[in-house]
């Protein structure tokens, strides 16, 4: 396979060699490409990291995954304690910038604050691999999977999301006995490890159960056969949210485990392709429901579904999920034509059950729609955000708003204590789904959404325990419930799937006919079927 090495030194002064296959795609889904470090037993030459490579079969994850593989060379003969500075150093020469090409060397280059050329590889930092052979393994036990000092404020270690460990040294055990009572959790597959290693490493992983042993050829560097299995069946399936230290990790979705047939579609419009992927249910009976997934800015389609919980939820509940790429520059009149191609090509698809969901720019996608095509949809899910609304509708839209509360970009009303544009999205809603026509922020009512709800329920989070919903409901002047603001407690700017789950509780409840008219499921909202904990 064709492929480029570029050999460059670090801000540590440690060397590495990038192996950038030969792909046009390189970059193209950056967002979901995972970070793909090398820790070998010694410090590699261009031409060793090349066959090694080739060898282990790591040139083959990377252009599957359309991204790169970075061999990290120790300062010394093999890996030292002295050496944990060139982790932090290899990620920040990584990006997840997805929407433009990575066509300088496998990297993307832009103007930095001082005026110079700064260029870095495609990697997602919720998807950090590493992979250590010999010396290489020992460091990444006994310095890295404990945690890495960062300048993090708030002092707590970084873990990376999941490591391949071949030939660890026999002696080679986690250093602190401490880890095990800590949050601290890593993914692992262990090649040739000690009994006491592997039951270790098991330990640190019992509730994601992200880990897996084997034996094989103890030669140098990497098995082919044990390195691709171990990444097949552990390692490619862990990410983590982004924000959090340390790492806490969740499973990526396997669409054939869960029953779904995913199919990658691209759509002429307007001229231009526009790219989606499609999660249906491979075993349909009747109509399904269909809800149009839009991701943030810079993020991609595939990487949206992962996080959010979205395949899992609709493998569940048997629905369709048509997950939309780089729409953010795309107008909602060209989603309304992906809309009507999928009805055109898929006559199972429940007309009457038609919803929209995003976050971040999705978010504001998903209100668009509700806005400007309101009889097209039977109800929305934005979360995490908008700007003002640009053609407001006095059409009833059965809507749920998630906002993160530890968020520092604005996702409530007066969040900075002042009105921002989430003051005129909730206004526009409320509005139009009778709630009321003169909204305006009131703390004393409400401190979150300042306008008090008539009913309230509160969900705790199966995956994380420091996250919860608190979903708010507001009743309209039809007696219905049509509006729900929740507050998603312990969440930054990012989707969780608690999320999602609520969302289609929420979603799933309304139907439009063909008349236009919105009807509620058993003729009454039911708030509790909001709380997924039960």
């Amino acid at each position: 396979m064709a492929a480029s090495l570029v050999e460059q030194s670090l801000v540590t002064g440690h060397r590495w060699n990038v192996y950038v296959p030969d792909d046009p795609l390189t970059g193209h889904r950056a967002r979901s490409t995972p970070i793909l470090l090398v820790l070998a037993d010694a410090a590699l030459t261009a031409d060793g990291a090349r066959a090694l490579a080739t060898s282990s079969g790591l040139a083959d994850i990377a252009r599957a995954e359309h991204g790169v593989v970075a061999f990290l060379n120790p300062l010394g003969e093999a890996w030292a304690p002295s050496d944990t500075a060139a982790i932090p150093a290899a990620l920040a020469r990584f990006d997840g910038f997805t929407g433009e090409p990575y066509d300088h060397d496998g990297q993307r280059c832009v103007m930095g604050d001082t005026g110079e050329q700064v260029c870095k590889f495609p990697g997602n930092d919720s998807r950090v691999y590493l992979f250590g052979d010999r010396s290489g393994a020992d460091f990444i036990v006994e310095q890295v999977v404990p945690g890495l000092d960062t300048d993090d404020d708030r002092g707590t270690p970084w873990t990376p999301t999941a490591v391949y460990l071949s030939n660890p040294g026999p002696d080679t055990v986690l250093p602190d006995s401490d880890i095990h009572g800590s949050d601290i959790e890593v993914p692992t597959y262990v090649v040739n490890g000690s009994h006491r290693l592997e039951a270790s490493l098991a330990r640190l992983n019992e509730r994601s159960h992200l880990f897996g042993t084997a034996k094989g050829p103890r030669s140098p560097g990497f098995h082919r056969a044990a390195l691709l299995k171990g990444y097949d069946r552990v390692i490619e399936h862990a990410m983590r949210r982004w924000w959090t230290l340390p790492a806490q990790i969740f499973p990526i979705p396997d669409p054939a485990a869960l029953g779904l047939r995913v199919v990658q579609d691209v759509l002429d419009v307007d001229g231009q392709p526009l790219e989606y992927w499609t999660y249906a249910p491979r075993q349909q009976a009747g109509t399904v429901p269909l809800v149009l997934v839009f991701h943030g800015g810079s993020d991609n389609a595939e990487f949206m579904v992962w996080s959010t919980g979205w395949a899992q939820t609709a493998a569940e509940h048997g629905f369709t999920v048509v997950s939309v790429d780089q729409h953010v520059a795309r107008t909602p009149e060209q989603m309304v034509t992906l809309l009507d191609h999928l009805l055109a090509e898929n006559p199972r698809i429940d007309r009457s059950r038609i919803y929209a969901s995003g976050f971040s720019m999705g978010s504001v996608k998903s209100f668009d729609l509700a806005e400007q095509f309101p009889d097209r949809f039977a109800a929305v899910a934005p979360m995490s955000g908008s700007f003002a609304p640009q053609r407001p509708s006095g059409e009833l839209v059965p809507t749920i708003y998630f906002a993160g509360m530890d968020s520092t970009l604005p996702e409530r009303p007066h969040q900075d204590g002042a009105p921002n544009n989430i003051d005129a999205r909730v206004a526009g809603v409320l509005a139009r789904n009778g709630v009321t026509d003169d909204y305006v922020f009131d703390a004393a009512v409400d401190p979150v959404w300042g306008i008090a709800p008539d009913a309230q329920v509160h969900v705790a989070d199966h995956l994380f325990p420091e996250v919860s919903v608190t979903a708010k409901a507001f009743g309209s002047d039809d007696g219905n419930v049509y509006t729900v603001l929740a507050e998603a407690n312990g969440v930054g700017h990012e989707s969780l799937p608690i999320e999602s789950e609520i969302a289609w509780a929420f979603l799933s409840q309304f139907s439009r006919g063909a008349d236009g008219e919105i009807a509620i499921e058993n003729g009454c909202f039911d708030l509790a079927a909001l709380d997924t904990a039960r």
